[in-house]
């Protein structure tokens, strides 16, 4: 079915349902990054594939919203004589819905999905929407399931344990301090609504996801400490944690009507406040505090982020050997993605990718979150830059690495963007601040050296990781509008950019932990471990101890890694390694 044939038959739909419009988000109601191909309702409706997103469909116009990093990907993927793209940042979809509202002379009604708008989207909306004739109406189901003839079904999951070795904590420990949180706020429960904490909380991991191991649930807790767990199918996943399904929340809340329940609005469906509502429960609204917790990693989460460093990087070496031998133009994009992620599964500690791999050779690499495709993806017939983003899942921690290589010669130009990239790259990773700076403060320090080129890049600067959770974890980034405050124990990333249209992109990418240095002060100690490309750097572009960071980072790379790789790995390792003087 065409996409203009599946929006005639959503707007038959909404018609019948007595509606002027309909906002659909990019989500499901666990509000992750990733979601399951049967809640791709986006992209089955628009062609538009990016993680980030959202769509208004009226009966006789629709559009679609995302950020910078999906401008050039919007461009390519929706059609425009039935879609209309806007950057969701100076164009936002609610103004685009009052400027429709204020062109016509009736009210507009306009349809969202109770279970994939949160209670704090849902307050957005009603604010920007007061006074106007604009009614905004919940619905408990989704009007494109009904259009979706073949949607997808989706696949049993298959949790399981990590051991408290790996942890660094038992879930009985982490209850119990859940417990004393509860009883500080004289609440009753708190109600998680985002998979990450219940499975931190309960050392939980599945593969109900490609790329996100976690057990896709909610979870109650009480102020005793005890926990009931809220899945899909109701089955247990131990016998120490009850569980209940979906279906059977609404009996449950009733049991205990007159309970103050914390829950967080930016993860909580608004159909699930509607029903601790009805159930008479006293809802206060507060940050998930688990997100809190998680986001300080503990000593052996560190010592496993640092060995599945150690494990990525040789299967990286064995990437870029295999890869200088093989004749380029002969392999298209996604044969790359391919073939990287085929080295690292040789680990036997290998989970699954921690995203799906960005390889993008030339224009591609200036589409920030671009996804190679058979049959539509580009060969590397250089001269060009292969930006190459990926990372992994292993039974101890999680990676996320980008990095360019150089195919064929490389001109002047490209070199002096990838140079000034890579001194931006510098200049944070040796930055040393006080307690208490934010990430905004860490962003312009990071930006410094490639706004002094006259280049900029429009994504954030780092992005804190999940441990064997999600590689996009809150609640602190690197970004220019995020003023959390950056405390010890954060992994994050360090992935400065910048990015031609139709010619090439450039991003240098390590993940980066915050240590203390001295009382009151913090730096960053970098765990990725796989060399820069230097041909694509100019010695003369650095500064002397932007320089001195390279050559010790290179160092580094090598002593770590060769007792881990055969000769013939070593010996190229060596070489790519080598000082630059």
């Amino acid at each position: 079915m065409s996409h203009k044939d599946r929006l005639a038959k959503f707007r038959t739909a909404l018609s019948t349902a007595g509606l002027d419009g309909f906002i659909i988000n990019r989500a499901d109601m666990y509000q992750g990054e990733e979601v399951r191909a049967a809640d791709e309702r986006l992209a089955w409706l628009t062609g538009f594939t990016g993680s980030a997103g959202v769509a208004v469909i009226l009966a006789d116009t629709a559009a679609v919203f995302s950020d910078s990093r999906y401008h050039v990907q919007m461009e390519r993927e929706l059609d425009s004589r039935y879609f209309d793209a806007h950057d969701m940042i100076s164009s936002p979809a609610h103004d685009w819905i009052k400027s429709a509202a204020d062109a016509q002379d009736t009210p507009l009604r306009i349809g969202a999905y109770g279970w994939t708008l949160t209670k704090s989207g849902f307050d957005k909306l009603e604010a920007v929407f007061q006074d106007t004739d604009i009614v905004l109406t919940m619905h408990d189901t989704h009007p494109i399931d009904a259009v979706w003839d073949d949607r997808p079904d989706y696949p049993a999951a298959a949790p399981f344990f990590l051991d408290d070795a790996v942890s660094g904590r038992s879930s009985a420990d982490k209850c119990e301090e859940l417990a004393s949180y509860l009883a500080g706020q004289g609440a009753d429960y708190l109600l998680l609504t985002a998979p990450d904490s219940v499975n931190w909380l309960l050392n939980l991991r599945a593969r109900d996801l490609a790329c996100t191991p976690y057990f896709l649930s909610f979870a109650l807790v009480r102020k005793t400490g005890d926990i009931q767990l809220i899945t899909e199918t109701g089955e247990a996943v131990c016998e120490d944690v009850p569980a209940i399904s979906f279906s059977e929340l609404d009996r449950v809340l009733k049991e205990a009507s007159g309970s103050i329940t914390l829950c967080d609005a930016a993860r909580l469906p608004m159909a699930l406040f509607t029903a601790l509502k009805t159930a008479d429960h006293d809802v206060r609204l507060v940050p998930d505090h688990i997100q809190t917790l998680k986001a300080v990693k503990n000593p052996a989460e560190i010592a496993g982020f640092k060995e599945a460093h150690i494990r990525d990087g040789c299967a990286l070496v064995r990437f870029w050997h295999w890869f200088e031998q093989q004749d380029k133009p002969a392999f298209h994009e996604h044969q790359i993605a391919e073939q990287l992620a085929a080295f690292r599964s040789e680990d036997e500690h290998f989970i699954c990718d921690s995203f799906p791999a960005i390889a993008g050779f030339g224009a591609h690499g200036a589409i920030v979150h671009y996804r190679a495709v058979k049959a539509s993806d580009a060969a590397l017939k250089g001269p060009g830059v292969l930006l190459l983003d990926s990372g992994g899942h292993y039974q101890m921690g999680t990676t996320d690495i980008t990095r360019c290589f150089a195919v064929g010669t490389i001109d002047n130009e490209t070199r002096r963007c990838s140079t000034a990239v890579f001194a931006a790259h510098a200049n944070l990773a040796m930055t040393q601040f006080p307690e208490g700076t934010t990430g905004a403060q860490l962003d312009a320090i990071c930006r410094a050296p490639l706004w002094a080129e006259g280049l900029d890049y429009g994504h954030g600067t780092g992005h804190g990781v999940g441990h064997i959770l999600s590689v996009h974890e809150g609640p602190a980034s690197i970004a220019p509008r995020r003023h959390d405050a950056i405390y010890a124990g954060y992994l994050l990333s360090n992935e400065p950019g910048t990015y031609k249209k139709d010619a090439f992109g450039i991003r240098h990418e390590n993940l980066v932990l915050t240590v203390a240095t001295a009382p009151g002060w913090l730096a960053f100690e970098t765990l990725t471990l796989f060399p820069f490309d230097l041909a694509l750097i100019d010695r003369d572009g650095l500064t002397s101890a932007q320089l001195s960071w390279l050559n010790h980072y290179h160092a580094t790379v090598h002593s770590t890694l060769s007792p881990h790789l055969p000769p013939h790995l070593e010996a190229f390792l060596a070489e790519k390694c080598a000082p630059l003087h």
